[in-house]
């Protein structure tokens, strides 16, 4: 008799291929330690023990026959991408053109898979919902312009007026409408991704690290900065390899000590809650730009202020 393997309910938001790469050894059983901003703590850990909640992609509704199936389909996504994050670790090189269409991929599946993104959702679904709700007629439409049936109980208008007069974020909970958002901008972030330009920086060191948060943007000042117009797009594929898109043709280089800790900086302030990397001791700018190897003394409004000042 066939034995059912057990249902996996910790869900990755963190790729575990993906923080093999900033492990000592590259593997995924490999000594990782997280930084957590939030708990105002660190400590070792391992890809497979980090990055990851409860049934987090878990859609239990009548009309998905697998509760399971996109849990399933990022790992058949991982599967592809593993190996060549793995090369690009082992081998201290930039990525093939074949190689770096994959990765666009999957960061801008990255980009649309982790916490911060549905809090994000949250926000801006309710800012529409609470703008339709100014009127039975304008939610009526507000529900055909969504293609949704308006005789669902859960989107009767009073019900959903109750629910946001209690401060409840109207697709909290249910998994099924942040991965259908999750979709749609996931293809949108690959396009913008698509239209720039990309070259690796090398750090034979190994010094990079990544975050929950592991597609970096910088841009002008004073702007708010979106993935189209984002000067620059940053994403450590390992803590060797970092590949970074620009509007404009530069060339791959290697990366001095003080450009790697000034690009762990970035990572550190676009982070949700934690960084990921394989030393405690990490290399990154403070507010006067100089290296610090002490976490405990980062201050992410001092470096955002000096920042705007400079």
């Amino acid at each position: 008799m066939t034995e059912i393997a057990p249902e996996s309910r910790a869900h990755h938001f963190v790729p575990k291929c993906w923080l093999a790469g900033f492990t000592e050894s590259g593997e995924k059983d490999g000594r990782l330690w997280v930084t957590d901003f939030k708990r105002k703590k660190n400590w070792p850990g391992t890809p497979a023990k980090t990055g990851h909640r409860r049934d987090f992609n878990r859609i239990d509704r009548p009309n998905v026959s697998d509760p399971l199936a996109v849990e399933k389909a990022l790992a058949d996504i991982e599967g592809i991408v593993a190996p060549m994050l793995r090369a690009l670790n082992d081998g201290v090189r930039e990525p093939t053109p074949d190689e770096r269409d994959h990765i666009l991929e999957f960061m801008a599946l990255q980009s649309v898979r982790h916490p911060a993104f549905r809090s994000t959702i949250d926000r801006s679904v309710d800012a529409k919902i609470g703008k339709a709700l100014s009127s039975k007629e304008r939610w009526d439409q507000f529900l055909r312009e969504m293609d949704v049936p308006s005789d669902r109980p859960d989107m009767a208008y009073e019900v959903v007026r109750e629910s946001l007069k209690n401060r409840q974020p109207f697709v909290s909970g249910d998994p099924g409408y942040y991965l259908l958002f999750a979709a749609k901008f996931g293809e949108e972030i690959a396009a913008t991704f698509r239209a720039r330009y990309w070259h690796a920086i090398i750090d034979p060191r190994g010094n990079f690290i990544g975050s929950d948060n592991p597609v970096g943007l910088d841009g002008s000042d004073g702007h708010p900065i979106g993935f189209n117009n984002a000067t620059v797009v940053v994403y450590p594929a390992c803590r060797h390899v970092l590949i970074c898109g620009l509007h404009r043709v530069e060339p791959s280089r290697e990366a001095s000590r003080k450009m790697v800790a000034e690009l762990n900086t970035l990572a550190m302030l676009g982070a949700e809650e934690q960084v990921y990397s394989h030393r405690e001791d990490f290399e990154w700018l403070d507010e006067r730009h100089d290296r610090q190897r002490d976490w405990t003394l980062f201050d992410r409004e001092k470096i955002i202020s000096a920042g705007k000042r400079g």
